[in-house]
């Protein structure tokens, strides 16, 4: 049977010009320690916003990531100290849905934590592995005689059902939050945060804007690389283990088609496999990619079944502990991985 290809559905977002006046009371609501004019003090909730943050701010404040080197951002427990850190800093840049500890550490400080996927039109993602779970049992529940409505219709809300609920929040959403892997939707929170930082402190707001601009600017000559990069591809097929590129493939033409969904910790059912497989062989993709942090078993055995590569593809959610790498240099890592992988001449 032939895989559907993954198709994106865009859905509206507010602009980034809305998002701003929806903030415009930061300055109000600046924490009681930057009072005297201090520095301003940012918190990221994952290592993406902290680059564009630490982009912006420079040495004229402070910017923490709230997920340490190494681990899982998805995984993130936050320690009374963070919490505490929370409540004090002037901005929290977070993704809503994507990490519930954080979600619920920022639920009090109000303007001051700023959603960064309300600044860009979202995605929706996951649409793979809800089909799938559709379409594997489809002939299951009405194949067979009345007991497929009558007699099991408990055990078949408790066994199919219940597989959607074991989704990561992310994904129950159905919003992809790799809003990052754009290099575009970086430039927009780049310039949130020079706006939201602007009435924390007289004497910077000029070089935060001046900043945001330099990024923009950086980010425009890797958005212009990419597309020249991969104008022209053998395959516009994206696989990938988890769809957590679908930012990416949207921006540069390329259909992502992912064995599993969202959630990196749900385990891909073997019929998925097998699609993943056919959908392959069907349409001559030379590489299957996973993920730098996540093992690569899955992507593996469809590799091994269909004769393709696998090859690495980083979703930037963190760096492994002690590394030099960064956004800039991982993007273009990505983009030497889908020339080949892809290939693009």
């Amino acid at each position: 049977m032939k895989i559907q290809r993954k198709r994106i559905v865009v859905k509206s977002a507010v602009t980034i010009a809305s998002a701003a006046l929806a903030t415009s009371a930061l300055s109000a609501c600046s924490s009681t320690s930057n009072a005297d004019d201090s520095q301003p003090s940012v918190l990221a909730a994952l290592y993406p916003l902290q680059f564009a943050a630490q982009s912006v701010v420079g040495d004229q404040g402070t910017v923490e990531n709230l997920t340490p080197p190494g681990v899982d951002s998805h995984d993130l427990e936050l320690t009374p100290q963070q919490i505490a850190s929370i409540q004090d800093a002037d901005l929290v840049l977070y993704i809503k849905g994507f990490q519930p500890a954080v979600d619920d550490a920022v639920s009090s400080i109000g303007d001051r934590a700023l959603n960064v996927t309300d600044l860009v039109e979202t995605i929706e993602g996951g649409e793979n592995s809800h089909d799938h779970s559709d379409e594997d049992h489809s002939d299951e529940k009405h194949s067979d005689e009345d007991h497929s409505d009558e007699d099991h219709s408990d055990e078949k809300h408790s066994d199919e059902d219940h597989s959607d609920e074991d989704h990561s929040d992310a994904e129950q959403s159905a919003v992809d939050p790799h809003v990052w892997l754009d290099p575009t939707m970086m430039a927009t929170i780049g310039a949130a945060v020079a706006e939201q930082l602007a009435g924390t402190t007289d004497d910077s707001s000029s070089n935060f804007v001046a900043n945001s601009d330099q990024l923009t600017n950086e980010l425009n000559t890797l958005d212009e690389e990419w597309k020249s990069g991969t104008k022209e591809c053998t395959s516009r097929d994206l696989v990938v283990a988890h769809e957590a590129f679908g930012y990416l493939a949207a921006r540069y033409n390329f259909e992502q088609m992912g064995v599993n969904g969202l959630s990196p910790e749900t385990e891909p059912s073997p019929t998925a496999i097998a699609r993943a497989a056919d959908f392959v062989k069907d349409n001559d993709v030379k590489t299957i990619y996973y993920e730098s942090v996540a093992a690569p078993e899955v992507a593996q055995t469809v590799a091994d079944e269909t004769g393709a590569e696998t090859a690495v593809l980083d979703p930037i959610e963190t760096l492994p502990a002690g590394s030099d790498a960064d956004y800039f240099s991982l993007m273009r890592g990505n983009l030497d991985a889908v020339k080949t992988g892809q290939p693009c001449s």
